[in-house]
């Protein structure tokens, strides 16, 4: 590939690679220059914010010219400048670069959406990333790329595709028919508020002809983690940092790193070519087929076409990593990568990909169609991982397994697995054909990555940990008006990154798991099926879905109308609450259910003038299941907007809704019935399924925080939870703690508080005496997280043994660097010795912490660093996490969160929010995940009209830098002010009930 150097405005050329450079001084070049600039000014600067500069260039053959003449030599005659090409000396070429920079997207208009005028079927890609000094902030890369495409309809003039942050060279330029004809050029100009490079041609484009485009370009390789970015870590062997070339493009970022056509329905094939040095490895989606020397220890290597697919999809990595591999049993090759230092800890994910690819290929009856699938450990990742299609990117952490891996860990590795190898179906295979229909992609995937890890691993309870982990947390998400919904019309790629959140992630994979409850899971899978089958390698929608799956259940006689079912639940935001409540009177009784709209609001819920319920428009088609106390039968009915009677017998003492919290529905009930649901979880849980025992706790808790029963219950529930001791309790317990969290984080600094521990001592002490430190290899995946919960609990409210039992082992710990605390417990250990320890012990910590290289255990320290007391310690980590080199950029909101949920360091972290949010912003580089995640966390505590204050003013004043997390904030605000009324109204009442059944000791 040919070195390609660039002027700047100023005609000096550009020297930042540590090449040699020149400075022109004409009159000639100073008149053009100043006539430039006051055409910029006039109106190039309005319309479209283009840089643009000139100059002869050296232009050799990597393979020719550079061998036979020095750069200096070949710079000396390049220093002639010329507005015409042919006057530049030979080995030399005119150049002229226009700048395509990325601005802000909170200032983009709307109507960003690329015309249908062309549509690309192939791109030909060759890029060469430059990142081999010592400086990163000179590595950028450089490459060609051609752009094959059809004229759908009519006749046009003009090509515009997708640039941001580029350098492209617009005198290389070159628009071909498919006869190889040159077609001149009128113009070039770019939109920045659109990112769109526009071609003006002099002559017009036909219908049903192909054409192709070529660019030469350059763009630099920042450590943004987004585009084609830099990664780095340190190698222990040579004491050296290195670096990697690594991709992130989805939603919007294929464009930082090649001149294209970004939006999901633009499918292509694609041929990559990448130019690395000697000793590194190129990988991109599909294998290899050649290796080519060229100068100077380069290497090129061309890679196989790519099945037809969207750009966010495309990756490219050069790194120096090593990989181990198996095959399945259709062959494919499987491969993970990581740096040497770490290669002994992808057995896991290796063997659990293998597993799961397999698993999907029967369960879609859809071979996977790559010939190999590259997972790779990249040590800076802004994501979890990505899908990439035969090249999934993943975090270090969600990867990479070892002897101190706890069980969650392990459990989120093999999750993620999971869920990335489902994209290879839903999202590459068949991909949504806007944004708007994300859910198709996310929602189907975290659905079934937890069936692929139950099928691996069938002991470890996956169906039941999705009810907690995934529906009922983003229930308490989409409580909140400040929700949307599932399917979510988006344009601006601001909409597009903000609906990558657990609305269409989690409600997604919800409403999915109802559906297929209510169809059955042999023509759930069938319609599934059918409608990959359909829409391979092509673009779909939410009603082609529906459409599949209402058409096999036609064929096996059964008429469920899918789409007037669905759309009630992903086009409407929020979710309902059903009320069942009793006919007491007469010989027989009956049972009564309506349903409304929940939200977590009382405010909301409620008309104050007639003090009665709020009947909101929102209606949804809800399968409603039940069964009595009389019967273990499953009964099914089905609700829309009018309520239904169903008669059952006077004897009846309870009756319970939403079995197995099938549906994505809360249910309330009469005073009466939650009364003997209680008694009997008290009298025996067992008669309840252990996911109904998470539900009760569960609904009780977020309908008392509503305001639509007494709070009280919920804590009276939960008491119930001293005599769940069996190896599946850790459900209704996580539940629990999720509601107790909450009562912990408003009564922290009320006088409240100690009866409040009491409480929770008197809850925890049970369960704590019977598991207790005592964690097996042999144990169960349940009993693990139940006896690691059971010790986390016990030290965070401070029982004595606990206590005791942690600094024991942290201080063995801490003089032993070979001591292995057991891995399960290895967090609550460390975080209590940090908590109870002084600043040198601190500092301590934070030097295992920068010299650990487990992924895992340097998490861990990352968190205990976080437990401490002192509140100058925690005020120099926060400094730390976002002025220093010490902690990656993809770790700084870890930290920041770690320090708001530590009770000094709340306000602490706040604090430091709203005074430093530029540098924390920089520091992010503005991902909207990053971003999201920070500010949910540190304002999830905020319970006062003053933090209020703080938050609107916190909005208004950093509005035009919030960008799509805009409405993160406003959700903040609304938490917020749900908080202040929930203490104005159940404050009282919580506190008299804690004072009189837990007298504070």
């Amino acid at each position: 590939m040919e070195s390609m150097k660039f002027t700047d405005v100023d005609d000096t050329v550009v020297t930042r690679r540590n090449e040699p450079g020149i400075r022109i001084r004409t009159l000639t070049a100073f008149f053009f220059l100043l006539l430039a600039a006051l055409l910029a000014v006039g109106v190039g600067i309005i319309v479209h914010f283009t840089t643009s500069s000139s100059g002869c260039q050296v232009n050799w053959p990597t393979t020719a010219l550079s061998d036979l003449f020095s750069d200096e030599y070949m710079l000396q005659k390049c220093s002639v400048i010329s507005k015409e090409r042919k006057k530049c000396p030979k080995g030399c070429e005119y150049i002229e670069k226009i700048e395509t920079p990325v601005k802000d997207i909170f200032d983009r208009p709307n109507d960003v959406r690329l015309p249908n005028e062309t549509v690309p079927y192939h791109y030909k890609i060759k890029l060469q990333p430059h990142f081999y000094n010592e400086n990163p902030k000179d590595f950028f890369f450089e490459g060609t790329s051609k752009m094959f495409f059809t004229i759908f309809e009519n006749t046009t003039k003009q090509i515009i595709i997708h640039s941001a942050g580029l350098r492209i060279d617009k005198t290389y330029t070159k628009v071909q028919d498919d006869k190889g004809r040159d077609i001149k050029i009128a113009d070039q100009v770019y939109d920045v508020e659109r990112q769109w490079w526009r071609i003006e041609l002099k002559s017009e484009m036909h219908p049903n002809n192909n054409y192709s485009i070529e660019h030469k370009f350059e763009g630099d390789l920042t450590d943004g983690l987004a585009g084609f970015y830099r990664s780095k870590y340190f190698d222990k062997k040579t004491q050296m940092t290195r670096y990697l070339a690594t991709t992130q493009f989805q939603p919007t970022d294929a464009r930082r790193a090649f001149p294209c056509q970004d939006e999901p329905a633009k499918k292509a094939t694609f041929n990559i070519t990448l130019i690395k040095k000697k000793g590194y490895t190129a990988l991109s989606n599909t294998e290899s087929y050649y290796e080519r020397k060229l100068h100077d220890d380069w290497i090129e290597v061309g890679f196989k076409e790519t099945p037809k697919m969207s750009t966010y999809l495309l990756a490219f990595i050069v790194c120096d990593f090593i990989n181990k591999s198996q095959k399945t049993k259709n062959g494919v090759e499987i491969r993970v990568w990581a740096r040497r230092d770490a290669i002994d800890k992808v057995d896991f994910s290796l063997d659990a990909g293998r597993k799961i690819l397999e698993h999907f290929e029967d369960y879609f009856q859809i071979p996977f169609p790559l010939n190999k699938l590259d997972m790779i450990a990249v040590p800076d990742f802004s994501a979890g991982a990505m899908e990439n299609w035969g090249l999934v990117t993943y975090r270090e952490t969600t990867l990479l397994v070892d002897e101190r891996s706890a069980t969650s860990n392990k459990q989120r590795v093999a999750v993620i697995v999971s869920h990335e190898l489902a994209h290879q179906w839903f999202g590459n295979l068949v991909t949504p054909a806007w944004w708007d229909d994300l859910w198709l992609n996310e929602g189907f995937a975290s659905y079934v990555e937890y069936l692929g890890v139950d099928k691996i691993f069938p002991d470890w309870g996956m169906k039941g940990l999705f009810i907690i982990e995934d529906l009922q947390d983003v229930m308490r998400f989409d409580g909140f008006k400040n929700s949307h919904s599932i399917y979510h019309y988006v344009i601006h790629p601001r909409d597009i990154s903000e609906i990558f959140d657990r609305i269409s992630y989690a409600k997604g994979a919800s409403v999915i798991r109802m559906m297929k409850d209510f169809i059955g899971e042999d023509l759930f899978l069938k319609g599934l099926t059918k409608y990959l089958k359909t829409y391979q390698y092509s673009v779909a929608n939410h009603n082609n879905l529906w459409d599949a799956l209402t058409n096999v259940c036609k064929e096996e006689g059964k008429y469920i109308d899918v789409a007037k079912i669905m759309n009630s639940w992903v086009r409407q935001t929020g979710y309902p609450v059903v009320k069942l409540w009793r006919d007491y009177l007469g010989s027989k009784t009956k049972l009564y259910s309506d349903q409304i709209r929940f939200l977590n609001e009382k405010n909301h819920l409620y008309d104050p003038e007639h003090n009665k319920v709020q009947k909101l428009q929102n209606s949804w088609y809800i399968p409603l299941t039940y069964r009595l106390d009389t019967s273990p039968k499953t009964e099914r009915v089905w609700m829309n907007n009018e309520n239904i009677t169903i008669p059952i017998d006077r004897n009846v003492q309870w009756y319970l809704g939403n079995l197995n919290q099938s549906g994505f529905y809360r249910v309330n009930y009469d005073e009466a019935n939650w009364n003997a649901l209680i008694d009997q979880l008290i009298k025996d849980h067992t008669v309840f399924d252990v996911i109904n025992r998470a539900q009760i706790i569960d609904d009780t808790f977020w309908l008392g925080r509503s305001g639509l029963i007494d709070q009280r219950l919920s804590l009276t529930a939960i008491e119930y939870l001293k005599r769940e001791l069996g190896d599946m309790g850790y459900l209704p317990w996580k539940s629990a703690v999720r509601a107790l969290n909450f009562f912990d984080r408003m009564l922290k600094k009320m006088p409240i508080y100690g009866n409040f521990l009491t409480y929770m001592r008197n809850l925890i002490t049970p369960v704590y005496d019977k598991f207790g430190w005592n964690i097996s290899k042999t144990d169960k995946h349940l009993v693990k997280y139940m006896k690691s919960t059971a010790v986390e609990v016990a030290c965070t409210v401070e029982h004595q043994d606990c206590i005791k039992k942690a600094r024991e082992e942290f201080e063995k710990w801490l003089i032993d660097d070979n001591y292995k605390i057991e891995a399960d417990l290895t967090s609550v250990t460390l975080c209590v010795g940090i908590k109870f320890s002084n600043g040198s012990t601190w500092e301590r910590v934070f030097g295992r912490f920068m010299n650990e290289t487990s992924p895992t255990m340097k998490s861990k320290l990352m968190h205990s660093l976080s437990c401490s007391r002192e509140p100058w310690i925690l005020i120099k980590y926060l400094l730390g996490a976002i002025g220093s080199e010490l902690i990656r950029n993809q770790d700084a909101v870890m930290v920041i969160h770690y320090i708001s949920k530590n009770p000094i360091g709340g306000d602490l972290a706040w604090n430091f929010i709203t005074q430093n949010w530029d540098d924390i912003n920089k520091k992010l580089g503005g991902t909207l995940l990053s971003t999201n995640n920070l500010i949910n966390s540190v304002t999830a505590a905020l319970n006062t009209r003053v933090a209020y204050k703080q938050l609107e003013n916190f909005a208004k004043t950093h509005k035009e830098k919030l960008g799509a997390a805009v409405r993160i904030v406003e959700y903040a605000k609304e938490r917020t002010k749900a908080q202040i009324e929930w203490i104005d109204k159940n404050y009282d009442q919580v506190a008299a009930w804690l004072r009189d059944r837990y007298p504070f000791a």
